[in-house]
């Protein structure tokens, strides 16, 4: 993925995204420092979306919740042998809309939890 298919994600998926799992509005987005999220590019459409964005420093331990999620779906989708990109992203799509919102909800709950572990840990390994 480069920086104009994340930007295209963006655009057409983080609102409603964000509107179903948190309805009221009580989210912040959370990315690394990937080069594709911090391309001119995305940081202007985020700072003019006024999408709440939690800081990330360079350098800095992979706290993302979005790590434990991917080996979720990872886990979802061994039985699935689909036949080429069309069939992956579609058994991605389904595995993600199965996800349970509190699932997602706990995820983004540990967060505190992460940040403090990482603090205790001088920045060294944690069980996140």
């Amino acid at each position: 993925m480069d920086q104009h298919q994340y930007h295209q994600i963006l655009i057409h998926h983080i609102r409603p995204s964000a509107n179903r799992l948190f309805p009221a509005g009580n989210y912040i987005f959370q990315q690394d420092n990937d080069p594709k999220h911090t391309a001119r590019k995305v940081r202007d459409y985020i700072a003019n979306s006024a999408i709440p964005t939690l800081w990330w420093p360079a350098q800095s331990p992979d706290l993302n919740p979005i790590e434990n999620l991917w080996s979720i779906l990872d886990c979802k989708l061994k039985s699935r042998t689909p036949a080429n990109k069309q069939e992956l992203f579609q058994c991605l799509l389904t595995a993600w809309n199965e996800l349970l919102v509190s699932l997602l909800q706990s995820l983004a709950d540990s967060m505190p939890a992460r940040i403090n572990a990482c603090l205790a840990a001088k920045g060294m390994h944690t069980k996140y």
